[in-house]
């Protein structure tokens, strides 16, 4: 998963961890089992590499997963 995430950088996904809990952020780097991932607003997030279930390139729309619009 460490070598798929850190295939995206750059690029702005949506992540899934393993809680249920979904984060789209651009990813800013992956080493040492931590992707780091910036948001829409600037905030950076520290994600376990462990913890995440899935992820994928986001689709550049207004409607989020895990959101009801």
């Amino acid at each position: 998963m460490e070598e798929l995430l850190a295939g995206s950088a750059s690029k702005v996904v949506d992540l899934v961890i393993a809680s249920g809990v979904t984060l789209r952020g651009k990813v800013r780097s992956v080493s040492g089992g931590v992707a780091v991932i910036e948001d829409e607003d600037g905030r950076t997030f520290h994600v376990s590499v462990a913890h995440v279930a899935a992820f994928g390139e986001a689709a550049h729309t207004n409607s989020r997963p895990g959101f009801i619009a």
